[in-house]
């Protein structure tokens, strides 16, 4: 996580400046992969005709009416298309080595729809994109992104805050799972735990 958290760091001082140099990072291996990241950026970047906004580690939250829902989305764009389609793109770096997440993830659609709140949510499509330049599976790119459309965001939005809304209930089921309870802060404290 410190390491994820220092490569972080970096990528965002590298965005904001417009470079990344070798002497910037801890070591040769970060260098290359944050390569990869900053690359993946400049391709974002080119689909639009004109970039309103582009943000780093940017605060967003999806559901106003559960703060909780709150991250902070590693890069933000918002603008126009060739087509005329005003778009927001997600962009997320995973340092990860071992870990595969999808570009279609719920975390990465609840980020795109924050974002696509900070500029009031007047978009037609929404890409979001995941880099994973030290994964260890070989056969799949480090660099995968999908594109949602206006409805698709609309109906995510009303699963996502039916979601929410049901974990209000005082009968609201638990679901243990590897995959989410071990990023879960209440984990060692959860009535579900060992069930």
């Amino acid at each position: 996580a410190e390491e994820g958290s220092r490569a972080h760091t970096v990528f965002e001082e590298a965005q904001r400046t417009g470079a990344l140099t070798r002497d910037m990072c801890e070591s040769d291996e970060q260098h290359n992969a944050l390569l990869i990241a900053m690359d993946a950026m400049a391709v974002e970047r080119r689909r639009f005709v004109t970039l309103e906004l582009e943000v780093y580690e940017a605060k967003v939250v999806p559901l106003r009416a559960w703060p909780e829902t709150a991250g902070s989305a590693d890069v933000v764009m918002v603008g126009r298309l060739a087509d005329g389609r005003r778009a927001v793109t997600i962009s997320d770096l995973k340092y990860g080595k071992n870990v595969l997440v999808s570009p279609g993830s719920p975390q990465l659609s609840l980020y795109g729809l924050g974002a696509a709140d900070l500029v009031g949510g007047q978009v037609d499509t929404m890409r979001t994109v995941v880099i994973q330049p030290r994964l260890k599976r070989t056969t799949i790119p480090p660099v995968r992104s999908i594109d949602h459309s206006r409805d698709g965001m609309a109906q995510f939005l009303r699963k996502a805050a039916n979601a929410a809304h049901a974990t209000t209930m005082p009968d609201a089921p638990l679901v243990p799972g590897s995959k989410w309870c071990m990023w879960c802060a209440a984990k060692d404290v959860c009535p579900a735990k060992g069930a």
